[in-house]
């Protein structure tokens, strides 16, 4: 994949210009006229570098470097600022700011490309090789009722003797994840959401996660209803995402149904997201519409995605075999889950999973053998 570059410059011709530049060389580039959009457009795009022009109103570029080095996630963001003269009281300050080069206006081309790349490759030369990165799995129901947090939670508990496992539930509210796990607990996602993203730090993070005694850890989430209590903002959401998966092997997010502006963020960190829909053809023709947004609007790679079929009744009664549904949605089916209501109810009010509560059960031999799939992506 392309490095993105943010390109920072009030002047809009400047940001064409080195655009086109960087766009030759293969670069994907993001545009921001100002010091506040930067900051913006670091949090939503997460680039690989920033080209950061000092001399803009409101905000200059010195007091957004001092932002990005003091942010969590972007602390080892490679900055390069541009400057207007060649003058060593600008070049003293930028580096005081945190700026790992200077390119001098107007630039040449090659020079141009030739510190881009310099920058970028001892960015990654520096980067800890050591630095635990988990792979992230995410959970996203069709429409509600199928079972989305039931079988992120199975999976999650049957990784759990593969590695360190968090579960994290991201859903917008009413969220679930915890109370099935017997956990009642206060805090979890509902505290750190009370903590301006900048200031949100791993040790916070991890202070925030239950551990039960199969070695699952949880981050409990909101249980207000949707739509109210703290509601994560995208600096929160990138703060939280670049700490919790420091903290694990695997990191499985439920993120609820659907696709909103928060778990957007989400759903691009990860690795491989399932889908999880009944057979109905209620369901089925929702789920065609949210792979589609998937697709196109979260850009989510097609060899990233899964389904998992959780019949709720017999299958006959509620039709749609696994071919007909791949078919239907153009991509694999990762594994069937039999419907089970009374076994899921008993283990939900024991606060174990059925995978753990019900082991010879035919509905935890099918969610042990999604947790062997997940583990195989």
């Amino acid at each position: 994949m392309a490095a993105k570059i943010l390109i920072v410059d009030d002047d809009l011709q400047v940001i064409e210009m080195v655009g086109m530049v960087l766009h030759k060389q293969g670069y994907e580039t993001v545009g921001a006229q100002s010091g506040a959009v930067a900051l913006e457009k670091v949090a939503s795009e997460r680039p690989s570098l920033v080209l950061l022009d000092i001399n803009m109103p409101a905000m200059d570029g010195y007091e957004v470097c001092r932002r990005l080095r003091s942010t969590p996630g972007t602390t080892e963001m490679p900055v390069i600022m541009f400057t207007a003269c060649d003058a060593l009281d600008d070049k003293l300050a930028g580096f005081g700011a945190g700026a790992d080069d200077f390119i001098t206006k107007p630039v040449h081309p090659i020079e141009l490309t030739h510190r881009v790349q310099a920058v970028l490759l001892r960015s990654q030369r520096r980067a800890p090789e050591s630095a635990k990165r988990a792979r992230v799995v995410g959970f996203v129901g069709c429409k509600g009722g199928v079972g989305t947090t039931t079988v992120a939670v199975n999976v999650a508990w049957g990784l759990a003797n593969k590695g360190e496992v968090v579960i994290a539930d991201l859903a917008r509210g009413a969220g679930s994840v915890a109370l099935e796990l017997g956990i009642r607990r206060e805090g979890g996602l509902g505290r750190l959401l009370l903590q301006p993203g900048p200031d949100l730090t791993q040790h916070m993070v991890e202070t925030e996660l239950s551990e039960l005694s199969g070695g699952l850890k949880v981050l409990p989430g909101k249980t207000e209803p949707e739509g109210s209590g703290e509601i994560a903002d995208e600096a929160q959401m990138h703060s939280l995402l670049h700490h919790l998966p420091t903290l694990c092997d695997w990191l499985v997010l439920d993120l609820g149904t659907g696709v909103d502006d928060i778990t957007r963020d989400a759903l691009e960190v990860c690795d491989h997201v399932l889908v999880v829909v009944d057979p109905s053809p209620i369901a089925r023709t929702l789920a065609v519409g949210l792979l589609e947004v998937l697709a196109t609007e979260v850009e989510v790679a097609r060899e990233s995605l899964s389904v998992v079929v959780a019949h709720r009744v017999q299958a006959p009664a509620q039709g749609g075999s696994v071919i007909d549904i791949t078919k239907d949605l153009g991509i694999p089916v990762g594994g069937t889950v039999p419907p089970a209501p009374e076994l899921a109810m008993i283990a939900s009010s024991r606060g174990v999973p059925m995978i753990e509560g019900h082991p010879a059960s035919a509905a935890a031999q099918q969610l042990r053998e999604l947790a062997a799939y997940v583990e195989r992506l």
